[in-house]
């Protein structure tokens, strides 16, 4: 319990597991005049340190929408017209049906863009991406991309490429890594660009996700491809920037046009040549400190941001495009923005409307801890909530975690459990 007065965000906490556990549940009690969406989110077990599996705790866009609802304590369906007196049934049925969104929930429902093609030759891409990143892509039978990168040796470590592809279900197809080439200091020369060439045959005609993993040392300097559409999830770094002149020979310093669905976008730069004024579609926003977020809410269903000068990490909750013909969106269960008059007939979310108590809004979200990112016995969870600031900030009365054991009947087991997680975790 407590009392704090929020006005930055996000901000991070941890807490000790007192004993093995299968799920952890987060209660807050709060008071919100200053957020369209708050999110709450638990570290996962990840090679990025900003893993976290984020889940809604307060959503007025949800919250707002008009339509009939019902909840079974852990989903909400809201049906434009009433059919569905449960949600087992609508589950039931999901196949037979369209105009169906989501949030949060896995609608297993292939994306199939009709009539699709190849563009006829392979186009060069010429962009600058700093570290990882993922993007969407859309397959006729062969995946083909041309990867080049270059790595700048600023930092000392091993920068390794791995390149992964999932379906939209999330299975990994494919994986392949590429070693270092030797130069590990940051006393080292910048390494020659290097060619790496993606090719999966006689695949499903559909929607893949590609997974670029990699350090900040590295930058990718094109991707050459047939496939028509990319569109990026969730960040982007731009680094077409002076800031990278001296190592890499394809700077323009062109400015960037950058097309997405994100209803909340934040920007942050880690040296001078990155503080400039963005502008999301008629909003202007001055990034004037360095290792600073800014964030700006914007809710049309498509915006652009143009960046004059790049050398700018961008961050969102939805998808990014660097031309409208690359766009596309197969994110049918990241839906965050919904409003009563949108052209949907349902929407199911793992989403529970907050309880009103004493005055104040009481949320509760609960993850499993199978995934969970578990060091020394600790937790650590996110609080997201763009929009605060001083004259408006999030009140938080109360966080309270309580934690849910595994269901076993052997007190054999049970004390087994105890110890190895004892065991594990002790300091």
């Amino acid at each position: 319990g407590g009392q704090w007065q929020i006005t930055q965000e996000p901000i991070y906490f941890t807490t000790r597991m007192p004993a093995p556990a299968a799920r952890v549940e987060l209660e807050l009690v709060y008071d919100n005049t200053c957020c369209q969406n708050i999110k709450a989110g638990l570290q996962q077990q990840s090679n990025n340190q900003w893993a976290y599996q984020l889940q809604s705790v307060n959503n007025k866009h949800f919250d707002d929408l008009n339509w009939s609802s019902i909840s079974d304590g852990q989903y909400t369906l809201w049906q434009k017209q009433e059919k569905y007196s449960n949600i087992d049934d609508f589950m039931t049925d999901l196949d037979q049906l369209e105009k169906v969104v989501a949030y949060n929930v896995d609608l297993d429902q292939d994306f199939v863009i009709a009539d699709y093609q190849d563009a006829k030759e392979s186009k060069d891409n010429q962009l600058i991406i700093r570290g990882e990143y993922s993007f969407y892509t859309y397959v006729d039978q062969q995946l083909a991309i041309e990867f080049e990168f270059q790595d700048l040796n600023r930092a000392n470590n091993e920068d390794n490429i791995v390149i992964s592809v999932f379906d939209l279900q999330n299975h990994k197809i494919y994986e392949h890594s590429y070693r270092d080439d030797g130069y590990v200091l940051n006393t080292d020369p910048e390494s020659e660009p290097k060619n790496v060439y993606l090719q999966i045959d006689d695949l499903v005609s559909g929607a893949y996700r590609v997974v670029v993993n990699v350090s900040n040392d590295i930058f990718t300097t094109r991707l050459t491809t047939k496939q028509q559409y990319l569109t990026f999830i969730n960040k982007l770094y731009l680094a077409d920037s002076s800031e990278y002149a001296d190592g890499l020979q394809q700077i323009t310093g062109q400015p960037t046009r950058l097309l997405t669905n994100s209803s909340e976008i934040r920007f942050s730069t880690s040296h001078r040549a990155g503080l400039q004024s963005i502008v999301v579609n008629d909003q202007q926003i001055a990034i004037e400190q360095l290792h600073q977020y800014y964030t700006i809410t914007d809710f049309a269903a498509q915006k652009t941001i143009d960046i004059p000068q790049n050398d700018i990490l961008v961050e969102g909750n939805g998808l990014f495009a660097f031309s409208e013909a690359m766009y596309f969106d197969p994110q049918s269960v990241k839906k965050e923005v919904i409003y009563s008059e949108d052209n949907y007939d349902y929407f199911i979310a793992k989403y529970q409307k907050p309880q009103q108590e004493d005055g104040q809004l009481v949320s509760k979200v609960s993850w499993p801890l199978a995934g969970a990112q578990i060091e020394r016995g600790q937790l650590r969870f996110i609080i997201s909530a763009p929009g605060v600031r001083n004259e408006s900030p999030l009140q938080i009365s109360s966080i309270k975690i309580k934690y849910y054991p595994e269901q076993t009947d052997s007190i054999i087991e049970h004390l087994i459990n105890y110890f190895r997680f004892w065991y594990v975790n002790r300091r």
